[in-house]
């Protein structure tokens, strides 16, 4: 008996702000992102069964990513390829959206520490205290 023909699909995305480029390409494959895409297309597969058919690689040096696909079926195969890609773009928006929340509670903290150090003691202590409290991890 013939094996079943294999096809393949690429996609290509843009690793943004590709500081760290190669945990963004092990991100493409994680389990948010492959649960999302079995849940968005309705695939009749676990992430066990589909993470095999997933790999990422970095094109020439450069920031863009090409996702590939593996399937017995070509549409399949470009529906997960872009299903991936649309998904690991929604993931990395979550994640700026939660560094983002976290930076500005650190300067509202900050702001907050200024405004009690200020209001104890002169300017000069003050900035004094600023130096000591920007020092701190």
């Amino acid at each position: 008996m013939p094996a079943a023909a294999s096809y393949e699909a690429n996609t290509v995305i843009h690793m943004e702000g590709a500081v760290g480029l190669a945990g963004l390409l092990e991100l493409v494959e994680i389990q948010r992102v492959l649960e999302d895409v079995i849940n968005e297309l309705h695939l009749s597969l676990t992430i066990a069964e589909l993470r095999p058919k997933v790999s990422t690689s970095r094109m020439n040096g450069s920031f863009l990513v090409r996702i590939t696909v593996a399937d017995s079926d070509p549409a399949t195969a470009i529906s997960i390829a872009n299903g991936v890609a649309n998904s690991y773009r929604d993931y990395i928006a979550v994640l700026k959206g939660a560094s983002l929340t976290a930076a500005r509670e650190e300067v509202s903290s900050l702001t907050s520490n200024l405004d009690s150090a200020t209001s104890d003691c002169g300017i000069a202590q003050a900035l004094s205290n600023l130096g000591h409290l920007v020092k701190q991890p």
